[in-house]
């Protein structure tokens, strides 16, 4: 390689380089592993070419910045058409209950930016005003989502650092083409500087660098390794652990979604120091919110992205690295000192996301390796997205009341079902459900009884007619001993009347203004798909101003944790006398059934639905 070369192989991007950029060689490079791909670990000194420099579309990026709500302290940036939610059909997901699956929509509109409501069920407000059209967005604006304030702050992406230093970069392992021999890179010699006389730290620099392509070079060899995962992973933290020699505590962490809790997969810890797992989960956390490393040391900048709530846990130096592959997050990475406030640096940044990316390499060519047994991550998301259309994407609006809902599926999909109804005398109707069983035949038959809701919903004239046409239907498509409970109740809003009917499953809790509980005593009709015929009647409840009634299904009382107690209706019934919103009602219930659970998976697919009388 000659003093300047122009990089022109999309190898190159994935260490975040230009087609067509230049660089000049600083330091060493290794002969590639045949059976692992290319590893590279390189110094280089960016140039850039203005002649193949992409400009963007539009100048202006946005910042959003929550002031309150959950989410308070984190900031977000949007760089492009971003969808406001509180599920996956959102771009940037709002951890807020109040806030509708497809909230409010942000967009470019030539070089400035525009905001939007999305028909969502308690609106959006813009600098405290309802927003009733799409507005447009500058710096200082405020966004209202639920409890959620987002303040807006504008920044040119088209500034850059007037003299880029020289940054190590990392290339991630990409397979070698099948239909070409690996690409070979040969060293060449390198004149040898002028000798001069090493300082300490040009020493400590030095040791530094030799180490770190070193253990670049051993999670290259774990990646061919066939020894297994545990093992493989094992071997990267003892790398690691050559890399940082001053840090004391390293982690690797994963979770199965994104709303489930973070478990460690492999740690390695010395000099006595104990890992701090909740603070590893809450950077973790934090890192993959804001899709980049968190390092918090004396030699770093401040704890800005750190929970407010674990400051005062920090240790002397920490880092957390998302872990990705393929544009995936498959982890994080922990790194923790207690004694040393420059165990880790700033400087460290792009080491770390290398080492990041060849731990996302391990852990993605186990997945390849398991492909007979496994499904692929792909047709994990597309089938919880496909899932997730049969659920309602709004809570309805209805003056005077209050609703909140939450589902969550214990496995990739789920059997749990619940959907937002107008029946044929136009009034509003719930439903929840539960299929028997669990996994992919749940959620098929799950797929299959809502539509039959929606298409029966307009011709019902109340919910026990509903049901009764569905079993109908059902009870001739059904397996033998499967079978879906359901509940379909229907709200008279202006006398907070409600017209409900069961067919086996859970009467709901009812919430008195006064904080009482009452269990209303309904006639449980046979659950649908039963091979007989069945009777469904409608019963009523009366909900007075400040009451509440919660929907739920047999995942929240049956909820286990290690001991394997279940949580139990009794807590259900204490947390539901300390809520006095339907927001307060899922949101104290989801934590304390967390709380009961621990690192254990949840066993049941869980669903509720608050509905208060103001």
């Amino acid at each position: 390689m000659g003093p300047q070369t122009r990089a022109r192989s999309r190898d190159y991007e994935q260490v975040g380089m230009q087609p067509g950029s230049r660089f000049r060689s600083r330091r060493f490079r290794l002969a590639p592993d045949g059976s692992s791909g290319l590893v590279c670990l390189l110094a280089f000194e960016f140039m850039p070419n203005s002649s193949h420099a992409e400009e963007p579309s539009f100048p202006i990026m946005l910042e959003l910045i929550a002031e309150a709500g959950p989410q308070a302290g984190q900031k977000f940036v949007i760089a492009g058409q971003t969808v406001l939610g509180r599920g996956q059909f959102a771009d940037l997901v709002i951890s807020d209950l109040a806030v509708s699956r497809r909230h409010a929509e942000i967009e470019p509109v030539g070089n400035s930016w525009r905001l939007k409501d999305l028909e969502s069920a308690n609106g959006t407000r813009h600098n405290g005003k309802v927003l009733l059209a799409p507005v447009p967005l500058l710096d200082g604006d405020t966004i209202e989502l639920g409890q959620t304030r987002l303040r807006v702050r504008s920044r040119d992406r088209t500034q850059q650092p007037l003299s880029p230093e020289p940054t190590i970069m990392e290339t991630t392992p990409f397979p070698p083409s099948r239909a070409a021999a690996p690409p070979i890179v040969t060293v060449e010699p390198l004149t040898p500087p002028t000798q001069a006389p090493r300082t300490s730290a040009a020493n400590e620099l030095y040791q530094n660098t030799i180490s770190r392509l070193s253990a670049m070079t051993q999670l290259g060899e774990q990646i061919a390794d066939q020894t297994g995962l545990d093992d493989q992973l094992n071997g990267a933290l003892a790398s690691l652990a050559e890399a940082f020699p001053r840090v004391e505590a390293f982690a690797l962490l994963a979770r199965e979604a994104a709303h489930r809790p973070w478990r460690v997969l492999c740690k390695r810890v010395r000099g006595g120091m104990r890992l701090d797992e909740d603070l590893a989960n809450a950077l973790a956390s934090a890192a993959v919110s804001h899709a980049q490393p968190i390092i918090v040391s004396q030699a770093a900048a401040g704890p800005s992205m750190v929970p407010a709530a674990y400051l005062d846990r920090l240790p002397c130096a920490v880092a957390t690295i998302p872990v990705r592959s393929m544009g995936n997050v498959l982890g994080a990475l922990f790194l923790a000192s207690e004694r040393d406030p420059l165990a880790v640096r700033a400087s460290d940044r792009a080491f770390m996301n290398g080492i990041a990316g060849l731990i996302g390499a391990i852990l993605t060519g186990n997945r390849h390796a398991e492909s007979e047994r496994l499904i692929h991550p792909q047709d994990i998301d597309l089938s919880r997205r496909i899932q997730q259309r049969f659920l309602p994407a709004a809570t309805p609006r209805i003056d005077g009341y209050e609703i909140a809902d939450n589902y969550t599926a214990a496995r990739i999909v789920g059997g749990d079902l619940f959907d937002f109804l107008t029946l044929g005398d136009g009034r509003i109707a719930l439903m929840i459900g539960d299929v028997s069983g669990k996994g992919m035949p749940a959620a098929l038959y799950m797929a299959r009884v809502g539509a039959h809701a929606r298409a029966f919903a307009p011709r019902s004239k109340s919910p026990a007619d509903l049901l009764t046409q569905m079993q109908n239907l059902i009870r001739n498509e059904m397996e033998a001993g499967m079978f879906i409970t359901v509940t379909v109740a229907s709200l008279d809003p202006a006398r907070g009347l409600l017209k409900i009917a069961t067919a086996g499953h859970p009467p709901p809790l009812i919430r008195r203004v006064d904080g009482s509980i009452e269990t209303p005593s309904l006639t449980i009709s046979p659950a649908l798909g039963t091979p007989q015929m069945a009777v469904y009647t409608d019963q009523i409840i009366e909900l007075n101003r400040g009451d509440g009634a919660l929907f739920f299904t047999d995942g929240l009382d049956e909820a286990q944790g290690p001991s394997g107690d279940p949580f139990g209706l009794e807590r259900v019934k204490h947390v539901l006398a300390q809520s006095r919103s339907a927001g307060q009602t899922i949101e104290s219930l989801l934590t304390a059934v967390g709380q009961v659970l621990g690192d254990v998976t949840q066993y049941d697919d869980l669903t509720m639905i608050a509905l208060y009388r103001r």
